[in-house]
């Protein structure tokens, strides 16, 4: 993350994750065991190499007081998410039971699966780059003294009045 920024390297990372899920939705009860193991290995990477640049963007410019606040929310939004996407994968799988072998079911939920990986690359697109040469404070870490923010904002915009004292937009 440090040498390529943060987009790259999650872009890369839902890329081969995706690209791993593919293999799934051809999956026989005929496949090697040790295949599917090799293919998991792989997703394994790219969803390791995917969480370290949005963790660490999440954290961007934070002072230390606020990183319970970043921690809290982004846990959250990882079980939010979880939640949802085993919620879909497990009704296009009951859909697909209904109509036919489980082995037959199986193969449209990986699709689906791999459809929806691949969609994560558009919000990553979003993340910063790579930081420019001889910056001090590039634009993705952790909490660098004198380039700090407020969590829930960006360059863009200004922290809100929140009960007559200063915050930021989610009230803390």
């Amino acid at each position: 993350v440090d040498r390529f920024g943060p987009r790259p390297v999650a872009v890369s990372a839902l890329a081969l994750m995706a690209a791993a899920t593919v293999p799934f939705a051809f999956v026989t009860a005929g496949t090697s065991p040790v295949v599917l193991a090799l293919v998991l290995f792989v997703r394994g990477l790219g969803l390791g190499a995917v969480l370290v640049p949005i963790l660490s963007s999440a954290y961007t410019g934070l002072s230390r007081d606020q990183f319970p606040h970043a921690s809290m929310f982004t846990r959250g939004a990882q079980q939010l998410g979880g939640a949802i996407g085993v919620a879909a994968v497990a009704v296009v799988l009951q859909a697909g039971l209904a109509h036919g072998p489980a082995d037959a079911a199986l193969h449209p939920a990986f699709w689906v699966m791999a459809v929806v990986t691949a969609l994560g690359v558009v919000p990553a697109l979003r993340l910063p780059g790579r930081a420019e040469a001889g910056d001090p404070h590039p634009s993705y870490g952790v909490g660098h003294p004198g380039h700090e923010r407020r969590l829930g904002t960006d360059d863009h915009q200004v922290d809100a009045e929140v009960g007559g004292q200063r915050g930021d937009r989610f009230g803390v």
